[in-house]
């Protein structure tokens, strides 16, 4: 869903496959991933000593689903057909359609009739989903407060027509009609992204008298989708949640944060700022708010609070071991001081958004299992697209070159332009 969006994902119980890896935080909003329900235990290859990553604004999204990519095609044995079962990321690409809006990759050549994992942004459409997954898919998604997720927002994309007249969030939020419209482009992240991201219309305001029925509608149409929702908030407990919802074990689980902010972008909120947020946003916060009680709901009646706490320790513990493995001076840092230029995460907007240097003194076979943890979105999935599907591949690099080239002097270029383009495309489809 947002942050760019929705992550889809399901397992062929028949091919064995390694363990799931790496949960980056997204700056906002939630994801969908998908498993068939009768292949949710899963034979699994362990890494040893290693373990995984998590999601740096919380939100179990496109690198953990990358990683797991990863390893399904690396071990799909002969089969090229077997290994393009799982698409990750180029979901949705504009002029390049079929009859449910957007295109995947395979499906129009035919080489791929259905998918196991489909991995990346999307603005959730059900009905188009299950028209390449199976139809015992198993769907979660995660969501991430309306407060903290607004500032973000407003940092990320001061860009947008909404926001680009406006210092400070506040004096958005004071003028929130008059600086929204919500017509052009990419606006849309300016008002009820959560709602915008599981396919419903955005734009109503608190105080309509249908405020109330939309929002019960919503969570019943998200009710009847998906099976499990997690809150960012408490990103472990969700990963512990997680791992009991699937039968998967702790390792599989474990994660570092990717994608996340430095502080010196991140700006606390005023109690007087958090409530207008919640009053401009005020689809979404009904949304959260229900899910986060269901949440808790789901924690007791399948895990219980004395072994989530117990789960919750050993996950930091894990956490704290892949940290000592796989980093140097074991946490995050700046862009400006990672060495590797192919672990630098994009930078957009107002945001300093931070990475990892790798160990330098770590052996290769670890080595090559950390860098997969720390490897940014874009990256990670440009290497799995020319992995699954080569001769698309080629096709995109010229494509994007081109499109950077033709926007060189606008901040639209190469893989940003073509998410502005896939984001405006996607508005078109509103879920009823």
């Amino acid at each position: 869903m947002t942050g760019l969006p929705h992550l889809t994902f399901n397992v062929n119980k028949h091919q064995p496959l390694p363990t799931l890896q790496i949960v980056r935080e997204r700056l906002h909003s939630e994801s969908l991933l998908a498993v068939k329900q009768d292949l949710i235990s899963l034979q699994t290859e362990r890494p040893s000593d290693l373990h995984h990553q998590n999601g740096g604004y919380g939100e179990p999204s496109d690198d953990m689903l990358l990683k797991f990519v990863d390893k399904t095609v690396n071990l799909a044995s002969g089969s090229q057909k077997e290994a393009r079962k799982a698409s990750s990321g180029k979901l949705f690409q504009p002029k390049q359609e079929n009859k449910s809006g957007f295109r995947l990759p395979g499906i129009s050549s035919r080489s791929v009739r259905e998918f196991h994992i489909m991995c990346n942004h999307m603005r959730f459409r059900k009905s188009e989903v299950a028209k390449v997954m199976p139809e015992n898919t198993f769907y979660f998604s995660i969501l991430r407060n309306p407060v903290a997720m607004m500032e973000s927002i407003f940092i990320y994309y001061r860009s947008i027509q909404a926001f680009h007249k406006t210092e400070r969030l506040d004096d958005f939020l004071n003028n929130n009609w008059r600086n929204y419209n919500s017509s052009l482009i990419n606006n849309h992240y300016a008002h009820n992204i959560l709602a915008f991201d599981f396919g419903f219309d955005n734009n109503i305001a608190a105080d309509s008298e249908h405020l109330e029925e939309r929002a019960s509608m919503a969570i019943a149409a998200i009710e009847q989708d998906f099976h499990l929702i997690l809150i960012s908030e408490y990103f472990d407990e969700s990963m512990i949640l997680l791992k009991h919802a699937l039968c998967w074990s702790l390792e599989d689980v474990v994660s570092f944060k990717l994608n996340s902010r430095s502080e010196q972008t991140r700006h606390p909120l005023l109690a007087n700022t958090a409530e207008k947020i919640k009053k401009w946003n005020a689809l979404d916060w009904r949304i959260y708010l229900h899910f986060n009680t269901t949440f808790w709901q789901k924690v007791n009646s399948l895990v219980g609070q004395e072994q989530l706490i117990t789960e919750v320790s050993q996950l930091r513990e894990l956490q704290l071991k892949l940290s000592n493995t796989c980093l140097k001076d074991g946490g995050a840092v700046d862009p400006s001081q990672i060495k590797d230029a192919g672990l630098k995460p994009f930078q957009y907007g107002a945001a300093v958004i931070q990475g990892y240097n790798l160990n330098p003194h770590i052996d290769k076979e670890p080595r090559t299992k950390c860098q997969r943890l720390i490897t940014p979105e874009l990256q990670y999935t440009e290497h799995l697209y020319t992995q699954q599907f080569p001769e698309l591949a080629v096709k995109n690099r010229l494509a994007t070159r081109r499109v950077a080239h033709q926007h060189q002097r606008s901040d639209r270029t190469g893989v940003m332009g073509m998410i502005w383009d896939r984001e405006a495309h996607n508005r078109q489809f509103i879920r009823h």
